[in-house]
């Protein structure tokens, strides 16, 4: 199940009682640990999140995750390497179509508690050491600051002409010359997220956008982003130019040059290739004529 389809949480979690519930999962024979690695990887057997809940977890940050709908614990063992002996390793992108949409939702929470554990072992307001709470939904510094957990919003828009018929797709500078997709970027202090695809659309493409419209969106573990999801009709489609920088080269493609294989489409994981597919059907509620 790709992690795009993901917009609801696969674990209830009573933050209040975070601690508590930690130490009963811990308890619990029927309870489900799931280990994450550096470089967004997870411990796997079968293609599913492997259960390491009888492996020596003593060093590793634990968290709670919650409970799913069968009254069964879910918690995440952080800090392992991604490449111990005795599990099978396997990055992120490659378990989006292979998890259950519960699975996937599990998988994305823990990745992206785990990214922030990595970076906030020191406090940004004094640099002292900071230690683990609340069943690893906050750390602590020396003073007594408590600090949560953050996510980076980022926009992504399918930019369509004026006829609906065309889809505006692009190739970032740092991917293979084949692979294009949607234009994206993360969301400036101060600016809405409808701003956000106005500006990126400008900065990358050099064209101004209208009819700007949510989709859909998705948590997306690299490192901790929500992906929110619009469509967007050009004002002038002639207008387009790449910014030789950041874009290498964008162009206009019909359903037949997508369908046909002109470009290399983003893996079927990703909120990009969800909107594209989307597209193709004729379901997105921006192809009218503006």
């Amino acid at each position: 199940m790709p992690f795009g389809s993901l917009s609801r949480r696969g674990l209830d979690n009573a933050e209040g009682a975070a601690d508590a519930m930690l130490h009963a999962a811990m308890l619990d024979p029927q309870r489900h640990v799931i280990a994450v690695g550096g470089g967004a990887r997870l411990a796997v057997d079968g293609g599913r999140l492997a259960d390491v809940r009888d492996a020596d977890l003593a060093e590793h940050v634990l968290v709670w995750l919650g409970v799913d709908e069968r009254s069964e614990h879910w918690v995440a063992a952080i800090g392992f390497d991604g490449d111990e002996p005795g599990f099978e390793w396997s990055e992120a992108r490659e378990l989006a179509v292979t998890l259950s949409s519960d699975e996937a939702a599990i998988a994305v929470q823990a990745l992206a508690l785990a990214t922030w554990h990595r970076d906030h072992s020191f406090s940004p307001v004094d640099g002292s050491p900071t230690r683990v709470v609340h069943a690893g939904w906050t750390r602590e510094d020396s003073s007594g600051r408590q600090h949560f957990p953050r996510t980076d919003p980022a926009v992504i828009v399918a930019v369509l002409d004026r006829s609906g018929d065309r889809l505006l797709l692009a190739n970032n500078s740092a991917w293979p010359e084949r692979r294009y997709s949607l234009v994206a970027g993360f969301v400036d202090p101060g600016e809405s997220l409808e701003s956000a695809v106005a500006r990126e659309a400008l900065e990358e493409v050099g064209l101004k956008l209208t009819a700007i419209e949510y989709v859909s969106s998705q948590p997306w573990p690299y490192p901790r982003s929500l992906m929110v999801g619009f469509s967007a009709v050009a004002e002038r489609a002639e207008d387009l130019e790449p910014d030789g920088i950041e874009i290498r080269d964008a162009r206009w493609l019909t359903r037949d040059d997508i369908r046909n294989g002109v470009v290399d489409l983003p893996g079927r994981g990703s909120i990009a290739r969800t909107i594209i597919e989307r597209w193709l059907d004729g379901d997105l509620s921006a192809v009218s004529q503006r």
